[in-house]
């Protein structure tokens, strides 16, 4: 667990079921998600007390993994008049979320959970290309990140039964746009816990 801490290629956020939450501990202010739609970024400082009395209320997880971009090749490294130019590497992320306790798989938590993570890498870390790679036999994920994430199915490993998808943008703001898009569409009305700062 250390390593992961401090492995700043590695984001993890733990998923709570709010109707299992102990908010009695943490100093809350319940804000709509229709009012706060602009702003998935607040940062939440959480103290130990509130970890260790929401232990029950853990039922899944959301990771990004970050490395190169591989594709990030589309100049030679020089300008236009054949001078060297120090090129920037482009991030990507592979995203991976899971949902382990059966009895809040399909509500949309895993749909949440992903939008949110990806605004974050999007808004705070500057990615613009996210893959994830799908069992063939995880129906639920492929329905997840075909259908309502709209990633594009870019290769099929038959040795690893593994699908691979992409949802890639040319910039930071149409990556966020695209995804709160997709973060809203169907929304229910529901309140994000924040604090004020």
């Amino acid at each position: 667990q250390q390593s992961w801490k401090n492995d700043e290629d590695k984001c993890t956020f733990i998923i709570l079921a709010k109707d299992l939450c102990n908010l009695d501990s943490f100093p809350v202010e319940s804000v709509n998600c229709e009012e706060n739609k602009n702003d998935f970024s607040n940062s939440l400082s959480v103290d130990s007390t509130f970890v260790s009395k929401n232990l029950d209320a853990m039922i899944g997880d959301v990771n990004l993994f970050l490395s190169d971009d591989d594709d990030d090749d589309d100049d030679d490294g020089r300008n236009e008049n054949g001078e060297n130019l120090e090129k920037t590497i482009r991030k990507q992320a592979e995203l991976d979320v899971m949902i382990a306790e059966v009895d809040h798989r399909g509500k949309g938590i895993g749909k949440e959970a992903s939008c949110m993570m990806m605004l974050y890498a999007a808004e705070k870390l500057q990615i613009i290309k996210f893959i994830v790679k799908v069992n063939e036999d995880n129906h639920a994920s492929r329905h997840l990140f075909e259908n309502t994430l709209h990633f594009q199915e870019t290769n099929y490993a038959a040795c690893f039964k593994q699908y691979e998808y992409k949802f890639q943008h040319d910039s930071v703001a149409s990556t966020v746009s695209d995804i709160r898009k997709v973060y809203m569409h169907g929304l229910q009305s529901w309140h994000i816990p924040s604090v004020k700062i």
